[in-house]
């Protein structure tokens, strides 16, 4: 791609973007845009530059171009008074010139010359334009604000404007016419598919995309360097700015940066506008963002080296690429003159993928990046555009791809940040948001970056996954994936400490020594892969700020209210590991699991004492029937593991076959990741686990049971697995893969309850419930339960459940019996169960 028109064989073209700016030559001529493409089509041999907006219709800016319209070719065989220009160091502007009155007589009198035609209806314009094209005068037709035009036609317009545009692009003019015509539009390109069919299709392609062709379409973007250094030539010899030729040369980047909007929709205005902006800028020296990036030690000790690599092999790539076309007249400027598309080989990969949990400085680095890119001169503007994949989708088709490519308009010469961009990939037309942009950072190849940023599992997914567009991992790949860690506790602390001075806070002595230690703790605690690091910083102050009101100084008692802070900073005690043990001992029966846990219990202390530190929380085996305390006794455990070290959390994830299988293909690995996931750093207890292989045919719970196989290994340090269910359905299990049964630390039996545990848990419950038993009920009750004797082993037994149950039956019998007597029994009496409370 050469110069703006230099192949007329497409006929048609469109400019859009900033075309209301106005705009500054080499020669240090202010123009609009329709003086400069009047001036520029000149210069490429078009004899008649036409003009044509909605309100004007048919008007020239030249005696030459109105003479030809309005007399055809005859016209061209006059001799015409050269136009006036005006001299000087704002001249070259051409101004409306005399009919030579010398003329002969084929030269019509000058009352006969017209320069516009407002009173034409547009139908009576377009066939007065369609006439024009076809004659053999070199012509071209610019018609100004197509917005406006196409909006307001009717239905038997808008054919006749499809049809004469659509004939203008195909065969009807003859091969050797360099006839054309330009659609100029303010912002974005407006032609709907349904009322422009011909049109849409050779501006967008027989595919519809939401992009027009490079080739046909030229997006006018923001000034660059060379118009503003003519802007301030141009002030200069106006008399109004006081900057010599060389202070000029040193400050233009300064003003750039200052006087340039980063994105469309503004950009050079008028001279007025700009002698006030340059007389009050401020034109401090850009910082330098490697050190804005040093000052932020966690996000440089991770990026930094791999950032510079980036940056120093783009701008080899660049070199080599070669430079930009240098300016070759007084109409050629930079934003105006097409750059080729660079071959995705000719330049460095600037798009990145940043993975990892909230908060870790995602967007943060994303603004250093595109701020690090335009000082290093990879963009032009560097500024940031941020989305999410909310701002990208359209419940429509088709609507998606436009928002998309807005999106991708506002970002050009910049980056465009998607904030969890997975989302694009659960959503029916988010598919058609990422073939817009594969297809962008293809097309604008070297103007704009791309940084996707997410958590790192939905990220890989995204990239790489069964239906992920091919095209984003090549444009995304190993290289270009940063992976930001969790903040450490010191960092943590530090943040915590900025965020403090910024709100005039500040802690006590006392709490400024013990913090550190308490940061530690909350970082051991935390979720590592969904802890929001900056983002919990945050809401700790907040928290505080709101405690402790208009008191500048926070203290130790401003944090007892928060969760578990309390005993971070030791204002409660870390619980010893018999007191963590007092729960299992208080449980009824179970004698044989009690001795199984503390038993462990007692070898990871004693093994701990002795500096052993390849000690991990295990995989266990939990087997027997509903209700024999297998849930409560795996958040025991949960409790003990957290108590000695081995795991930071030890919270417990409670799932079923159904929480890890899904109901479509691929979704029992993505689930059991995603399950696996919460529970790192805790238990994950998976009750009636057996149903994972319960059936040789079921594929979505063989491949759960292998994901979680894989997991146990992998995550062996971070991660207790325990499977609960029935003795014989979980033997079945064991048997069912070779390396299961070798991933178990211990298999634990939870034998059922007899009558008298059963007993003593019901009088349990009845206490807590405030009510007491009868001598006469309490046998009722043994009897009742001892006839469960059957029962027991039996895979419908319930043990403690049932028993839940049967208490509940109780309740309500013997509130049905005082029910009729409430005004009669006293307090006790209510609280009484009796012997007909009891079911046979």
């Amino acid at each position: 791609m050469g110069r703006l028109f230099e192949n007329p064989a497409p006929r048609v073209f469109a400019l859009y973007g900033n075309t209301g700016d106005h705009f500054y030559t080499p020669q240090l001529r202010e123009l609009d845009l329709t003086t400069w493409l009047w001036g520029y089509l000149q210069s490429l041999g078009y004899q008649r530059v036409v003009l044509f907006s909605p309100d004007r219709k048919l008007h020239f800016l030249d005696e030459q171009s109105a003479r030809l319209a309005e007399f055809g070719t005859a016209a061209h065989e006059q001799r015409a008074a050269p136009p006036r220009r005006l001299s000087g160091p704002l001249g070259g502007a051409r101004l409306r010139g005399r009919p030579n009155a010398a003329a002969g007589p084929a030269s019509p009198p000058p009352a006969q010359v017209r320069w516009d035609y407002g009173q034409m209806t547009d139908e009576q314009a377009g066939a007065w334009l369609n006439r024009l094209m076809l004659e053999s005068v070199a012509t071209a037709i610019l018609i100004q604000n197509g917005e406006d035009l196409f909006s307001r036609l009717d239905d038997d317009a808008v054919r006749l404007w499809d049809a004469r545009l659509g004939d203008w692009t195909g065969a009807r003019l003859p091969p050797v016419s360099r006839n054309i015509a330009v659609l100029i539009f303010r912002g974005e390109i407006t032609v709907a598919t349904e009322r422009f069919p011909r049109l849409r299709a050779h501006l967008f392609g027989a595919n519809n995309a939401a992009q027009p062709l490079p080739d046909l379409a030229f997006r006018i973007g923001t000034a660059r360097p060379d118009e503003v250094g003519a802007l301030l030539h141009r002030l200069r010899l106006l008399g109004q700015l006081r900057w010599s030729p060389r202070q000029i040369a040193d400050r233009t980047a300064a003003v750039a940066r200052a006087l340039v909007p980063a994105q469309d929709g503004g950009g050079l205005r008028s001279m007025a506008w700009l002698i006030h902006q340059v007389a009050t800028l401020d034109l401090a020296a850009e910082p330098d963002h490697w050190a804005a990036l040093d000052a932020i030690p966690s996000l440089a000790r991770q990026v930094k080296d791999r950032l510079r690599a980036l940056v120093e092999h783009a701008r080899e790539r660049r070199a080599t690429a070669g430079p930009p076309p240098a300016t070759r007249g007084p109409y050629d400027i930079g934003r105006l003159t097409p750059t080729p598309p660079a071959r995705p080989d000719d330049l460095a990969n600037l798009h990145l993928a940043l993975l990892g949990s909230p908060g870790t400085g995602k967007t943060t680095l994303a603004r250093l990046v595109a701020a690090i890119y335009r000082q290093e001169g990879l963009l032009a503007t560097g500024h940031l555009v941020e989305v999410t994949a909310r701002n990208l989708i359209e419940e429509h088709v088709g609507g998606t791809a436009k928002r998309t490519a807005e999106a991708i308009g506002r970002a050009l010469g910049g980056v465009l940040f998607i904030d969890e961009a997975y989302s694009l990939k659960d959503n029916a037309f988010g598919k058609e948001a990422i073939a817009e942009l594969v297809q962008a950072m293809t097309n604008h190849n070297g103007e704009f970056a791309v940084i996707i940023a997410g958590y790192t599992d939905p990220i890989i997914q995204l990239i790489e996954g069964r239906d992920a567009n091919p095209g984003l991992a090549r444009r995304f790949p190993g290289g270009n994936r940063w992976t930001l860690a969790n903040y450490r506790p010191e960092e943590l602390h530090d943040i915590f400490g900025q965020m403090l001075a910024r709100q005039g806070r500040e802690p006590d002595t006392a709490l400024h020594e013990a913090l550190p230690g308490a940061f530690a703790l909350w970082h051991q605690a935390q979720d590592a892969e969904r802890f929001g690091n900056a983002g919990e910083v945050r809401n700790l102050v907040e928290a505080l700020m709101q405690r402790a009101g208009p008191r500048r100084v926070i203290v130790r008692e401003d944090f007892a209210t928060l969760p578990a802070w309390d005993q971070y900073l030791s204002l409660r005690p870390v619980p010893t590991l018999d007191e963590v043990l007092r729960p299992l001992d208080a449980l009824i029966g179970l004698v044989s699991v009690k001795d199984a846990v503390r038993g462990l219990a007692d070898t990871l202390a004693v093994q701990q004492r002795r500096g052993r530190t390849d000690l991990v929380p295990g995989h266990y085996l939990f087997q027997g029937n509903p209700g024999t305390g297998k849930t409560t006794v795996a958040r025991i455990m949960g409790e003990i593991f957290n108590t000695v070290g081995l795991l930071a959390r030890g919270h417990v994830v409670e799932v079923k076959r159904e929480d890890l299988v899904g109901r479509y293909q691929g979704d029992a690995e993505t689930n059991t990741k995603e399950q696996i996931s919460r529970a790192l750093d805790g238990v994950l207890f998976i009750d009636e686990a057996y149903q994972l292989a319960a059936d040789n045919h079921d594929a979505y719970g063989r491949r759960a049971f292998e994901t979680l196989l894989a997991s146990m290994e992998n995550h062996r340090a971070r991660l207790c697995v325990i499977l609960a269910g029935y003795p014989a359905e979980m033997q079945r299990l064991i048997r069912t893969n070779p390396g299961f049964e070798s991933r178990l630390d211990s298999i634990i039996d939870f034998p059922d309850y007899d009558a008298a545990e059963l007993l003593a848990m019901a009088e349990r419950l009845f206490t807590a419930q405030e009510l007491r038993l009868t001598d006469t009920a309490v046998a009722a009750l043994s009897a009742h339960l001892r006839g469960w004797d059957a029962r027991r082993g039996q895979p419908d037994f319930g043990n403690g459940r049932d028993v839940r149950k049967l208490v509940d039956s109780v309740v309500n019998r013997q509130a049905q019996r005082v029910r009729p007597l409430l005004n009669q029994l006293s307090d006790a009496e209510l609280a009484l169960i009796d012997t007909a409370d009891i079911p046979e």
